[in-house]
């Protein structure tokens, strides 16, 4: 099989044992996902069952345990599976199953790794850039903040999480918000390509918002995975920083429930708040959309489901996987299925970032929430973009125009 080593950046399930498909054989395409606990682990099942929908398809959740995902693998092993499609709980924990795999003459398919490893145990494997998609909240701070703050006078807060390597890389890449200079996750000056840099070649990092580079305006903050309630942390927030206005967190799991508290405690002054977050995996586009005063109440339709804007101040997000990414493993899965001796697809494909942000009405430009697709090399840095050329030229961003106010 003809395979390249180029790692692209191409940013957003099913419990139980399913059986799906017209054939009445063994099964052909076996989907071993981490979890059914998610919107986004739910809509990968659905779009690889769509995208294959003349094949025998299992879908199974490991939930979240790693002894469950290898009998799962095993299990796909002994059924006579042609391909197996991996969302792994934890990739270095099954190895030795994806190996085996591949041994019996089965393609591999392994979505949502943290860095490339040994090719022997998968056809193909998208990589999620932590460090990226934190990178970019951060310009996604700094481009409202500059805007709708100017002249004010407020604090910067990262809310982050260093439980793993995942959570480290993420977290620093927010934080680049108060650095000047473009750095790397080492903190190395780098130039545009990536490359590492010494003093006197440093370039302005596209991220920086000066405001939090001032003493005492920048804080770093946990944001645990164990928390109850969005409505307590925020409170937590402001009573720890009570010029605290722009707010940048590693999961947007409690964006919502943040902003209801903001809304709720601050009345007078509640749309001077902004939060950015990492994660599109459920309600959020409600509450993205909501941000904008036209927004709210109205709908639009995205995956399938319809989003209804809920008044916020949950105002950007950036997700893995483009602006469909069920949708990108899925025809991932296909080419490698379908691929012959002479077929060329990508070894390795970093998973493309999707960047949702919304643009109020300026010049020609109404009320707009959109999302930009990011397909760049992996491990490069971050990249500025004009949110107004994006809406005002969509096709030629790669940008998708989710809801305008027309």
């Amino acid at each position: 099989m003809k395979r390249s080593g180029l790692a692209l950046l191409s940013v957003l399930l099913i419990s139980g044992l399913c059986s799906c498909g017209s054939d009445s054989g063994s099964v052909e395409i076996g989907v071993c996902l981490a979890t059914s606990s998610n919107t986004l682990n739910t809509k990968i099942g659905e779009a690889i069952q769509s995208t294959f929908s003349d094949k025998r398809v299992d879908i199974q959740s490991a939930d979240n345990n790693v002894a469950s995902q290898k009998s799962q693998i095993n299990g796909f092993i002994n059924m006579g599976a042609k391909m197996i499609v991996v969302t792994p709980v934890q990739i270095e924990s099954i190895t030795t199953e994806l190996k085996a795999a591949r041994d019996a003459g089965i393609k591999v398919v392994v979505s949502g790794a943290n860095k490339e490893g040994d090719d022997q145990y998968y056809d193909a494997v998208t990589i999620s850039d932590e460090f990226l998609l934190g990178s970019n909240i951060a310009l996604l701070a700094k481009h409202w903040a500059e805007k709708a703050l100017a002249g004010q006078d407020y604090d910067v807060v990262v809310c982050y999480n260093e439980d793993n390597d995942d959570g480290r890389k993420r977290s620093s890449g927010m934080k680049m918000i108060q650095e000047p200079y473009l750095k790397n996750y080492d903190g190395d000056y780098i130039n545009e390509a990536g490359a590492v840099v010494d003093d006197s070649h440093k370039i302005t990092n596209p991220c920086y918002l000066p405001q939090a580079s001032l003493e005492g305006h920048f804080h770093y903050h946990t944001q645990s995975v164990n928390i109850s309630s969005g409505l307590d942390y925020m409170a937590e927030i402001t009573n720890n920083f009570p010029k605290a206005k722009v707010i940048l967190c590693y999961m947007s799991g409690f964006s919502a429930q943040m902003s209801t508290y903001l809304k709720n405690t601050y009345p007078s002054n509640y749309k001077d708040y902004g939060i950015f977050a990492g994660g599109v995996q459920g309600s959020e586009p409600n509450y993205i959309l909501g941000s904008l005063e036209s927004g709210v109440g109205k709908s639009f339709q995205y995956m399938g489901e319809t989003k209804t804007g809920a008044e916020s101040v949950f105002r950007g997000a950036v997700s893995f996987g483009g602006s469909d990414a069920a949708k990108s493993l899925a025809s991932l899965s296909k080419k490698v299925y379908e691929g012959k001796e002479d077929t060329d697809y990508q070894k390795v494909n970093a998973e493309a970032l999707g960047v949702w942000f919304t643009s109020k009405a300026q010049d020609d430009i109404p009320d707009t929430l959109a999302v930009k697709q990011l397909d760049v090399p992996f491990n490069s840095p971050v990249t500025d973009f004009d949110p107004l050329s994006c809406v005002k030229n969509p096709s030629e961003n790669d940008t998708t125009i989710l809801w305008q106010n027309k």
